[in-house]
């Protein structure tokens, strides 16, 4: 926990993300969760805010529950479009200030506000109450979110610009005003925080207004004890290289490529482990890994406190195929800080770390692949020491150093 660090300046946090628990999904709900967890252990009280889909409870009706001594409140989005389209919502902004006040929040810390909208920061403004924003995508800069095409290629934008944005959305004057509303509430929060150089850099090329901003690098979960006892205990007694896939099966995350280099490989001993991420269980299916050489297997979703280490100590190189430039890479430090390799592909805030890792393009071929998947076979054992990586707790230790400053 974040104990040797404390607020003297604000005793509540209210933070807001799209996912919350008990529905934890995605790296950026994972972030906000964890990083709440340590501020709760550092003495503040926190409250969380998050949305939810219940057809069965009339649009912006309120669900509270409890958990580690966390209050959340998830918000039931209307129905209509989806979520990444929610840019503004008066109801929905309405309907967070009151929850504010309500718990007597006297700071708030918002991640991702897809669902949400960005009038949250003006509407928490205007209560008096300080903004943090952290970045976790390219919402802000981009109406589809990851900068992936409609034919599913990467934009590749630096910087990004709205006259090149035009063919990829349906509405160009929703665009203007989007981006119009969107960068106006920005100036509005006290400080914006980016988790990588990356994510900074193109953001303030593109012009993203934050008038105070900071890299606030996220943390992860280290290794519990006897992890790598066990690591060590099933690679001593399993002959077989494993690959590991966490980003479900999906084109960004770029399990198409992962497939066809499979199918192309001229081996097949070794094992694959798919993660289904999914809440309920549907991302994967045994048939669709047809024609994939080696042996391949369906892992359930785990959450952060039991799980975690099991499914890394399972593998040896963890796949990390995405086909957009993303802002940290939650996985990538993962691994590398349990010494498993990673195959992935090059730029944005995934390959800001100081392992070794095996690279590839954005687009590359399945050859190429392939081609990177055989050259782990033939180094089986070559398994590479642990890369020390930062923790939630210091990355909570940081943000309450920030909040001081507000």
């Amino acid at each position: 926990m974040a104990g040797s660090v404390t607020s003297t300046r604000f005793r509540h946090v209210l933070v807001v993300n799209v996912h919350f628990d008990p529905d934890n999904y995605g790296g950026a709900t994972i972030v906000a969760r964890e990083v709440a967890r340590h501020l709760r252990g550092a003495g503040m009280r926190v409250s969380a805010v998050a949305t939810m889909q219940a057809e069965e409870l009339p649009p912006y009706a309120v669900v509270r529950s409890h958990r580690d001594g966390i209050d959340t409140f998830r918000i039931n989005m209307p129905p209509g479009p989806a979520p990444t389209a929610r840019f503004w919502d008066d109801q929905m902004t309405a309907r967070v200030t009151q929850i504010a006040a309500q718990v007597g929040a006297d700071v708030a810390h918002l991640h991702c506000l897809q669902g949400l909208g960005a009038g949250l920061i003006p509407g928490l403004k205007a209560q008096g109450i300080p903004v943090i924003l952290s970045i976790h995508d390219f919402w802000w800069l981009c109406q589809r979110q990851f900068m992936v095409q409609p034919d599913g290629r990467y934009c590749g934008q630096d910087p990004v610009r709205l006259r090149q944005c035009a063919g990829c959305v349906p509405n160009r004057p929703q665009l203007e005003e989007r981006s119009s509303k969107l960068f106006a509430a920005v100036r509005q929060a006290d400080l914006v925080t980016f988790p990588s150089a990356y994510a900074h850099g193109l953001s303030m090329r593109s012009g993203l207004p934050a008038r105070r901003n900071v890299i606030l690098e996220n943390g992860i979960n280290h290794p519990g004890p006897g992890f790598f006892d066990n690591q060590a205990a099933r690679r001593a007694t399993s002959p077989e290289l494993t690959f590991g896939f966490v980003g479900g099966p999906s084109a960004v995350k770029g399990w198409p490529l992962v497939r066809a280099a499979f199918q192309r490989i001229d081996r097949a001993d070794f094992r694959g482990i798919v993660v289904d991420g999914s809440l309920d269980g549907s991302w994967w299916r045994p048939s669709m890994f047809q024609g994939m050489r080696g042996e391949w297997q369906i892992h359930p979703r785990f959450e952060q406190s039991a799980g975690l280490d099991g499914f890394y100590a399972s593998i040896d190189v963890l796949l990390f195929l995405s086909q957009w430039r993303e802002t940290f890479g939650l996985v990538v430090r993962e691994a590398i800080s349990r010494g498993v390799r990673v195959i992935q592909t090059e730029g944005g805030g995934a390959t800001e770390h100081r392992a070794v890792s095996r690279r590839l393009p954005i687009g590359a071929s399945p050859e190429e692949l392939s081609e990177a998947l055989g050259q782990e076979l033939r180094n089986r054992d070559a398994h590479p020491a642990p890369v020390p990586c930062r923790s939630f707790a210091e990355q909570a230790e940081e943000l309450l150093l920030l909040m001081e400053t507000l």
